[in-house]
């Protein structure tokens, strides 16, 4: 493999990169208006409006079950991560002991490539799943927000 390849897969993966900030940072600009406490001060201050009082509502409405699904994802992830941090660890020790330690031609010949390898793939999945999680949960209901 040639620099021009190394180059051209950096420069893919940094601009993959680029293009997740940029969308991160557009969905965390989207601020909710409403909450309970406000939607029940601007309903005092607007009795006479019906059609303002329905439209407040809504909004607290999609705010709370936004942040019921927010906390629900991540008590899932946090769980999910509990398993998959003992299966990876039990992986690992398998990964070290065939691969590292009897894989090579030499014979027994210790070395931590393939389980250092390992973990860190595992690692940054791990990092990448919590990633796409927030952005997903904060982008569906803050579409949801700014639909109704």
């Amino acid at each position: 493999m040639d620099l021009l390849h190394i180059l051209l897969t950096y420069g893919a993966v940094l601009i993959g990169l680029l293009w997740a900030i940029i969308n991160a940072i557009q969905i965390t600009k989207i601020k909710l208006e409403y909450s309970a406490g406000e939607s029940q001060a601007n309903f005092k201050q607007e009795q006479e409006e019906e059609n303002t009082f329905v439209e407040v509502n809504k909004m607290a409405m999609v705010e709370s079950i936004g942040f019921k699904i927010e906390k629900g994802a991540y008590s899932f992830l946090k769980q999910e991560y509990c398993t998959m941090t003992i299966f990876a660890i039990i992986f690992g020790v398998v990964v070290l002991i065939v691969v590292d330690f009897f894989g090579t031609t030499e014979g027994f010949k210790p070395r931590f490539f393939a389980f250092c390898a390992f973990l860190l793939g595992c690692v940054t999945s791990m990092i990448c799943g919590w990633i796409g999680l927030a952005v997903a949960v904060k982008s569906n209901y803050r579409t949801t927000y700014m639909a109704t």
